[in-house]
């Protein structure tokens, strides 16, 4: 995968810190040679209870707080970005509900695919990261889903759907990668960004700084249908015509 000052780049992650761990390299190089590049949060992480009660020492979480928590990680995502030579510009939060991307996928949610078709349309990219399907956090798996059918809505035909996977389940089916590498300095700078999500590194310090080695790993999108055997689906809720 070849990156200069033409790319096009559009990265989704689901909460803030995902696009550091799974494209802190890829984003710092983008941005050395000079491509588009826009960050789109799916949701500002607030729904994030353990981190939040250890940091704050308070049990019950309220809405205000959890308000106040988001801001406080989408402040650090801000931060993580101009650490890789992103500024703040460049990102978007779209204030999905966090942990609930299941939900909306669930319940066919027109607007949480409008927005993200929004930002398709708006950035015109040429390339577009999103989490993997076999991601087994579940905000994970869907914005996948969510990401693929704004894309067709958008009609971004020419558009490459790449997939990354910051929590990899045991066995998935085999499929190409496409590796980047990291210098020791990327690596380095990487590991400064990932540090930038502070609220984070209580319970996930030694965890997410595993994801600054030398490679970040990428996978075009798989087509056509899955087989019984790798298919993720594990519930479905059928609630009159809505799945």
């Amino acid at each position: 995968m070849t990156i200069d000052a033409d790319s096009r780049i559009l990265f989704f992650a689901p909460h803030p810190d995902d696009e550091t761990l799974a494209g802190g390299g890829l984003l710092q190089k983008a941005a050395a040679a000079g491509a588009m590049v826009h960050v789109v949060f799916a949701t500002s992480g607030d729904n994030n209870p353990w981190p939040h009660r250890l940091l704050e020492r308070r049990w019950t979480i309220g809405p205000l707080d959890r308000a106040l928590w988001g801001k406080r990680r989408a402040q650090e995502a801000i931060n993580a970005l101009a650490t890789l030579g992103i500024p703040s510009s460049c990102s978007q939060f779209l204030q999905l509900p966090d942990q609930r991307l299941t939900e909306l996928l669930l319940h066919a949610n027109a607007d949480a695919v409008a927005k993200i078709r929004s930002a398709i349309e708006q950035t015109r990219p040429r390339l577009v990261f999103a989490p993997s399907l076999f991601d087994l956090h579940p905000d994970h798996s869907a914005l996948h889903i969510l990401v693929r059918r704004a894309m067709a809505d958008a009609e971004a035909n020419e558009t490459q759907l790449l997939c990354y996977c910051v929590h990899e389940p045991p066995e998935v089916p085999a499929r190409p990668q496409i590796g980047i590498n990291l210098s020791p300095a990327q690596q380095q700078r990487k590991r400064r960004a990932i540090l930038c999500h502070r609220t984070q590194m209580a319970l996930s310090r030694r965890r997410f700084l595993a994801h600054a080695r030398c490679s970040e790993f990428f996978w075009p999108a798989a087509t056509g249908r899955y087989g019984p055997e790798t298919h993720p689906v594990r519930t479905v809720e059928l609630a009159g015509d809505i799945l």
